[in-house]
């Protein structure tokens, strides 16, 4: 694989992993400066067997399945010692990887993990380094990653530089191949090269709505001696150098070695700002992003629907779309997708021009290898480009900010100043950790959420982070779900035409609003060759119908009793629709009650049945079954 796709799978879809998998290639993130390598000033280092004398003790490792043997030790080939990490792949898409995990971590310190590695003459691949920190109840708490196009024989050193979260208890250090070739690593070193400040604050940032005042939660681990304890704080917000207002707040005891306050913040233009707060000598800050009131672009109407042409329309589509793929699409019963990165607005304009002939609309992404502010002017050209090509549905702002700090804090501007540059179309941001989704639900239109359950977890996951996603939105703003239709040719990542029919109906109620399926394409990985691909046209085509039903009919309420079934109905002046979906892997009977008597149904679906009972719908729903119900309600009394 040229080291040029390599990048650009690198650059493309950040979903490419399992959920128990970390994710070295980070495709979707801003590249990382990674600075000339030295040896790292160790104040701590507990890495175990970091030069592999010991063999692979201690590490543990991730093969692709049936790829045997891509995970070796090389006593030929080795900077220094007994041996070396030999990591091969002969496949795309193979990528194999070690890790191990490194315990009593301080929150707050800044850690370094650096390796030595080189490739061989033919090498076409890509080295990488990821550190990543984690509670005690294994979430999230920061992550860094730095990766290198591998370039010959010589051994070169590679390094990256994090900084622990709030509530890190452990590190994991992770080496990965990305490409095809042979890959050697060597003399790993974990190391603390900065201690923890005095104090922690949390949470990593605060976000309010312009001019209304909002209640801010603050806490603040106290990491050292400070001689620092519960009571009154003076606070201020500062708008750069400026104090904005002055505050007082009284710190409590909240754990051990923490304190927490509630802060009652006052309405403020939308911009930037920082809370400060006076701890005796020491001081605590926290960000503070102020979206503006009045946002909602005129393409969203009042419930997040999409307008195309004028009129509420539920897209689904496809990520990883490349222009000459628009046609295939579309008799696929594909009517979005989420595409390439345009380098310039030429380019774009042209992909917006095919798209408009397969009838297709893009969520076109702004994001690339470079921050977000300082690719404002070449954005602002392309939102300018797009002028009223039909095909440009919404932008695409950031994929997962809460895995990529080093530009996260850039998108609140870019949105501010982006939204003011096109009021017509929405900006669209990814999120997989819903824990952060009410914060960056300020600074779009569109959430959408990555729903990954295969392999391991049950369908209902789905519905469970839809619904939660849900929750954080305003009722003007959309929520697309992102669907996995596969990414890797291992098993157990494509699910069945059932189950991906049940995963499109549990997103749709619970409040999506537009699906989206990963992916045509990956490293490895081409949808149109897998048995699921000759079932989408029948698919798409029923959720677009499905789709427009909940977008735009009345909805009426159902009471499901007796079993784990989630149903809708809406009305339309053509009759009474009920849609059910079993996400649970047992059959279930269930009772439908609608507002008025049910006095006949109609059932289509795999393996479903209904019948009228004394005015209700009894339904019978196999494993991750789903069922469209055309009913016939009793009239409505005078």
């Amino acid at each position: 694989m040229p080291i040029a796709l390599i990048l650009a799978a690198l650059l493309l879809g950040s979903h490419l992993c399992a959920e128990d998998e970390p994710d070295l290639t980070e495709p979707d993130s801003v590249e990382v400066e990674v600075d000339e390598p030295e040896a790292p000033a160790a104040l701590v280092s507990e890495l175990r067997n970091p030069g592999f004398e010991a063999g692979l003790t201690g590490w543990d490792q991730v093969v692709p399945p049936g790829f045997a043997g891509a995970i070796k030790l090389d006593a030929e080939v080795k900077r220094e010692g007994a041996a070396s990490l030999h990591l091969i792949s002969d496949l795309p898409g193979q990528w194999p990887w070690v890790t191990q995990v490194v315990p009593d971590i301080e929150p707050g310190a800044t850690y370094v993990l650096s390796a030595w590695y080189r490739g061989s003459d033919q090498a076409d691949c890509m080295a990488a380094l990821k550190l990543e920190f984690r509670t005690a109840d294994g979430r999230p708490a920061g992550s860094a990653l730095a990766r290198v196009p591998v370039a010959g024989a010589e051994w070169q050193q590679l390094r990256v530089e994090g900084v622990a979260g709030f509530g890190a208890t452990e590190a994991r250090a992770m080496l990965r191949l990305a490409g095809e070739g042979d890959l050697w690593f060597d003399d790993v070193v974990f190391a603390r090269t900065l201690e923890a400040p005095a104090l922690l604050p949390a949470p990593a940032r605060l976000v309010a709505t312009a001019d209304q005042e909002a209640v801010a939660r603050l806490r603040v681990a106290v990491l050292t001696q400070a001689g620092i304890g519960p009571g009154p704080v003076s606070l201020a917000i500062l708008a750069g150098e400026r104090t904005v207002k002055a505050l007082k707040a009284d710190f409590a005891a909240a754990e051990s070695g923490i304190l927490a306050a509630e802060v009652t913040l006052p309405g403020l233009p939308a911009g930037d700002y920082l809370v400060r707060a006076e701890f005796d000598v020491e001081e605590a800050d926290w960000p503070l992003f102020v979206t503006p009131a009045q946002r909602r672009p005129t393409g969203l109407d009042d419930h997040g629907a999409l307008l195309r042409s004028g009129k509420p329309f539920f897209p689904v589509g496809l990520y990883h779309v490349k222009p000459e793929d628009y046609p295939r699409l579309q008799e696929q019963g594909f009517t979005a997708a989420q595409g390439l990165p345009a380098p310039d607005p030429r380019q774009l304009t042209q992909a917006l021009q095919a798209a408009a002939k397969s009838n297709l609309g893009l969520i076109v992404p702004l994001y690339g290898n470079v921050s977000l502010v300082r690719t404002m002017p070449l954005s602002q050209q392309k939102l300018k480009a797009a002028g009223r090509q039909p095909a440009a549905l919404g932008w695409k702002l950031l994929d997962e900010p809460e895995s990529h700090p080093e530009v996260a804090g850039e998108l609140p501007e870019a949105y501010r100043r982006l939204r003011q540059a096109d009021k017509a179309r929405p900006f669209v941001v990814t999120v997989s950790d819903l824990a952060e989704a009410g914060d960056w639900a300020h600074f779009c239109d569109i959430l959408e959420v990555s729903v990954l359950p295969l392999p391991g977890q049950p369908l209902k996951l789905v519905a469970e982070r839809v619904a939660a996603a849900r929750q954080v939105l305003q009722p003007w703003q959309g929520l697309f779900a992102l669907l996995q239709a596969g990414w890797s040719a291992a098993p157990g990542h494509q699910p069945t035409p059932q189950q991906a029919r049940a995963m499109a109906y549990l997103a749709l109620l619970n409040g999506a609003t537009g699906i989206f399926w990963y992916a045509l394409r990956d490293p490895g990985w081409n949808l149109a060759e897998t048995p699921l691909w000759a079932q989408f046209k029948t698919l798409n085509e029923e959720i677009s119908r499905l789709g427009s039903l909940a977008l735009t009919g009345q909805p009426l309420t159902v009471t499901v009793e007796g079993g784990d079934v989630q149903a809708a109905a809406w009305e339309t002046p053509e009759g009474v629709t009920v849609a059910a979906v079993n996400g649970s892997d047992a059959a279930q009977t269930v009772t439908l009650k609608l507002p008025r008597p049910v006095s006949a149904a109609e059932i289509s679906g795999e393996l479903a049945q209904a019948q009228t009972v004394d005015g209700a719908l009894q339904l019978v729903l196999g494993p991750v079954g789903t069922a469209l119900i055309r009913v016939t309600l009793a009239a409505s009394q005078p």
